[in-house]
């Protein structure tokens, strides 16, 4: 507070909220898989019918980690990976936020830490704590950081902050679109396999990942067997989405019908004019398993349309078993000009968070010795 001769009293109040987040630099990611070769040998391969021998399973793992491995008369070598149609994501431009404590806050979650974790650009935080409006903001930038204070609005240099980005994805997700922060709008499958959180993983894998593995055997009666069963398409599914929003998924379910287990390929084909199918899943089921592949759907323009699209199901061989085409409309890009053109939020306001100014100190308490409604002007500011 001033002395009774200065020229106007102030106050500065920050308090800290209950939920504290860890935050994390993401360095860039590494791809960890398991290939695994399954041998069948004949028991007695010098007596009967290859036919009728009775056949002895073995089982081969290599890795990254591993890339060798050995048996009485094979050898396996994980050579290397080939491009993917997709890449692995890249996080190395923003934090991981997750939070931490206290551990009964609603939003610390110890059976999944990466729950309600988010996915934040480095250049909305400051370390320092002496920049306002930022993620990391301490004492330095609310008391000393602020000039003109009478005329400041409430929650005066406390925007854009962590509880902001994550209100932000809420009210997306309550108006059925995809949150843009949330770790699970970026890395599919996140999880960590460290106690403290420390490793972010993430499945990449709905596409084909092909890598190069040599088989050194003894190949006198070598057969290659390629299995091929039947499948049909269960469901296929898709919403109405705005164009160039990055809304458009086809859900897409499938069945092995057969009796043997085999891949296939489930694709987006047959589209209207103007509509861009994203890769192709490739995936692997055994007899009577089922299992859903998303595929995205862009957009080349921002315009309105009627949109329809085939999905398509291909056997271990290429050969289509089967396509069913859906129907939807793609509604045209809402365009929001801000308020660099005049264009001004219902409050009259050019952010996400409402702010309510204050009037001045002469305004609102015109007796300059009125100090109790100066003290109290001044922790209505700040609260």
């Amino acid at each position: 507070m001033g002395d009774f001769f200065s020229k106007g009293n102030t106050a500065h109040c920050l308090r800290w909220d209950d939920l504290w987040w860890g935050v994390y630099e993401i360095r860039p990611p590494s791809a960890y898989y398991t290939v695994d070769v399954n041998i069948l040998s004949p028991v007695n391969p010098n007596e009967g019918s290859v036919e009728d021998d009775p056949y002895q399973s073995s089982k081969l793992s290599v890795s990254h980690v591993q890339p060798y491995a050995n048996s009485e008369n094979i050898r396996v070598q994980l050579v290397g990976d080939f491009a993917t149609a997709t890449k692995p994501p890249l996080f190395e431009s923003k934090y991981l936020a997750v939070p931490k404590r206290p551990r009964d806050h609603k939003l610390v979650d110890a059976d999944n830490p990466m729950k309600n974790a988010m996915l934040i650009d480095r250049h909305n935080f400051d370390f320092s704590g002496r920049t306002c409006n930022k993620i990391g903001v301490s004492y330095s930038a609310f008391k000393t950081g602020q000039t003109e204070k009478c005329y400041k609005p409430e929650g005066s240099c406390l925007h854009n902050q962590l509880d902001s980005y994550f209100t932000e994805d809420t009210e997306r997700v309550n108006r059925s679109l995809s949150p843009l922060h949330n770790v699970a709008s970026h890395c599919i499958g996140a999880s960590h396999t460290i106690e403290d959180g420390l490793l972010l993983t993430c499945d990449w894998n709905t596409n084909r990942h092909t890598t190069m593995v040599r088989l050194e055997m003894k190949a006198d009666d070598l057969r290659f067997i390629t299995n091929v069963s039947p499948g049909e398409i269960v469901d296929a599914t898709i919403s109405n989405f705005a164009a160039k929003s990055r809304e458009g998924k086809m859900n897409i379910t499938v069945i092995n019908v057969g009796s043997v287990t085999a891949d296939y390929s489930v694709s987006i084909t047959n589209c209207t004019a103007g509509l861009l199918p994203g890769p192709a899943g490739q995936i692997s089921l055994s007899p009577l398993e089922s299992k859903m592949v998303m595929i995205e759907l862009e957009t080349s323009s921002d315009t309105a349309l009627n949109g329809a699209c085939g999905a398509t199901l291909q056997n271990s061989v290429g050969d289509v078993l089967v396509t069913k085409m859906v129907a939807f409309n793609v509604s045209k890009t809402a365009v929001v000009k801000g308020a660099q053109e005049g264009e001004l939020a219902d409050d009259g306001e050019t952010g996400l968070y409402k702010r309510e100014e204050a009037g001045t100190c002469a305004e609102t308490c015109p007796d300059f010795f009125d100090y109790w409604c100066k003290n109290m002007y001044f922790m209505s500011i700040i609260h």
